[in-house]
């Protein structure tokens, strides 16, 4: 309750009004709205009508609404309005909806715990929890961007190519591939600084296309040195919209390992991977194809890790809801429910579960179960990802559309 409190707290002090946009309009109940309802965004909040003297906020007779009033609050923090729904968006909304979530145990451990995140905060570092790609690109914001980005990028690798394995040789030819990819990247990083570029600026895509050029200097017999290059720079591919360049570049590492039985998850990678580019590029019956051998593949570890097969199956159900196919995309994202509700599980793997078993039910039409569902990851998204991320804004178009659905416009709206 204590963490509960000061989020309230600093939700207030932060925007100027209380978490509950229609409890305070008076459109609802105070114990219904904590209880139910999902605290209004920061940046939204300042847009709200200010009720004149009850919070103390002017001293007119009626109420200031809108723009009048955001430029009010914004006053008061020595800004204008603009760049105060700038400054509370991200880090800031995130570590409110924490504070405020509905259950005790997705708050805060500790006071201690959100102090350390407002600390976080004011340096410009990383909050807690956040996942590899977040960190990254706390990273990149406040480092020089090309060598950042190698650094990036780097840490990506190292983070993810690391497996612990009983077999001491496993580990030892790993090691060596992960120092081979860092050498491979900061070569390539390093021809993008303007010192040894002789002041031309470089683009991204020619970095990533010279690196795709140099893989065949790599000797054949190197395949998984290859095969992580080739799923990293197709990764960089596709997080730039050029999803053939990347389906082909998956493509070559999934062939390359997908007969070794010690390099399953990278193979697997590979295959996710291309499934989800050739889903973008409209071949839906390939895409899945792939992703449900992917998600075979997986089974057939006698340990999978959690979080792969999750991605896998999350894969997979994305795939067949583009193909319109409830039944398989019920079935896939039931079972990755199932894994995301077996502790220890990180935020991102439950996130991702949530939203698929949502689009499934939606899918099926079932309005309230998605409803439900979309409820529970947002507020995990939004501590995941910035509030105008491209897949939290997609949560809330949906969890929009479904109260539509159910008649309830207001709280769409």
């Amino acid at each position: 309750t204590d963490v509960y409190a000061l989020g309230v707290l600093l939700y207030l002090l932060l925007c100027g009004h209380t978490p509950y946009r229609r409890a305070a309009l008076g459109q609802t109940g105070w114990t219904k709205a904590i209880l139910e309802e999902t605290p209004e965004p920061l940046d939204h909040a300042i847009t709200r009508t200010l009720p004149s003297r009850a919070e103390g906020t002017t001293t007119a007779d009626r109420p200031v609404t809108d723009a009048a009033g955001a430029e009010l609050i914004a006053a008061a923090r020595s800004t204008s309005a603009q760049a105060l729904k700038r400054n509370l968006r991200g880090d800031l909304e995130r570590i409110v909806q924490r504070a405020l979530a509905k259950s005790p145990e997705a708050r805060y451990a500790t006071v201690g715990a959100m102090a350390d995140d407002l600390g976080a905060y004011l340096d410009g570092r990383a909050l807690s929890g956040g996942t590899r790609s977040y960190r990254l690109r706390k990273f990149v914001r406040r480092h020089w961007l090309p060598m950042s980005f190698a650094g990036a990028v780097l840490a990506l690798i190292v983070a993810g190519s690391l497996i612990v394995n009983a077999d001491a040789r496993k580990i030892e030819r790993e090691a060596q591939t992960t120092k081979e990819v860092k050498t491979f990247l900061l070569d390539l990083f390093r021809n993008a600084n303007p010192a040894f570029a002789k002041g031309r600026q470089i683009t991204l895509r020619e970095v990533v296309d010279h690196g795709v050029r140099r893989l065949d200097a790599i000797p054949m017999q190197q395949t998984q040195l290859r095969a992580e290059l080739q799923n990293t720079l197709g990764t960089i591919y596709y997080h730039m919209g050029l999803h053939k360049e990347a389906a082909a570049l998956h493509a070559q590492a999934f062939e390359a390992v997908k007969s070794s039985a010690d390099d399953t998850l990278l193979a697997v990678a590979a295959e996710r991977y291309e499934a989800t580019e050739l889903a973008a590029l409209g071949d839906n019956n390939q895409a899945q194809a792939l992703a449900d051998d992917a998600v075979r593949r997986m089974r057939a570890l006698a340990r999978p890790p959690v979080h792969d097969l999750a991605r896998a199956l999350w894969t997979a159900s994305w795939v067949a809801a583009k193909r319109k196919d409830s039944k398989h995309a019920a079935e896939l994202s039931a079972e990755a429910y199932a894994l995301a509700q077996q502790p220890p599980v990180d935020d991102e793997t439950v996130y991702l579960a949530l939203v698929q078993k949502a689009s499934a039910a939606k899918l099926a039409h079932n309005d309230r179960a998605a409803v439900d569902l979309y409820r529970q990851a947002l507020p995990i998204g939004l501590r995941l990802y910035d509030s105008d991320d491209q897949d939290t804004i997609s949560v809330e178009q949906n969890l929009g559309s479904e109260l539509g659905q159910l008649g309830e416009f207001d709280a769409a709206q």
